[in-house]
Formats: C-alpha cells, structure tokens, sequence
C-alpha cells in the first residue's frame, strides 16, 4: 500500500483544507501551545487578495493569519 506524503502541497491542502480542528490541533502542537494559550477558534479566509490601484496584479497567499 502507497501513502500519499503530507508534506506535498496538494496533499497537505487536501487534509487540512477542510479539518479545522486538525489545524488548531497541528498548530497547538507544533507551537507547543498549553492551556488558556492554545488556538480555540479558526476561520479560513479568502485568499485572493484584491489591490487597491487597479492597474496592479491581484495576489494569492497561502497563510494569512490574525490574532
């Protein structure tokens, strides 16, 4: 049996695209996150972000984060 390797972008989108409490949980861990610390809530947003002067090209970011 082959494993998909979640370190490959689509793979990594493909499992955390839509299991936020996998991300809260990854997140937590890997930021070694404990108690009153930890992420509770997490919210995707629009990627595409939109620049103010219409000449200039829109851009794609892969994180945006807020706190």
């Amino acid at each position: 049996m082959k494993y998909l390797d979640p370190k490959n972008d689509v793979v990594f989108k493909k499992i955390f695209g839509c299991n936020t409490h996998l991300v809260k949980s990854l997140l937590n861990d890997l930021l070694m996150l404990k108690g009153d610390d930890q992420i509770d809530e997490l919210h995707y947003i629009t990627l595409e972000l939109s620049p103010d002067i219409s000449d200039f090209r829109n851009s794609v970011v892969n994180v945006h984060c807020t706190d």
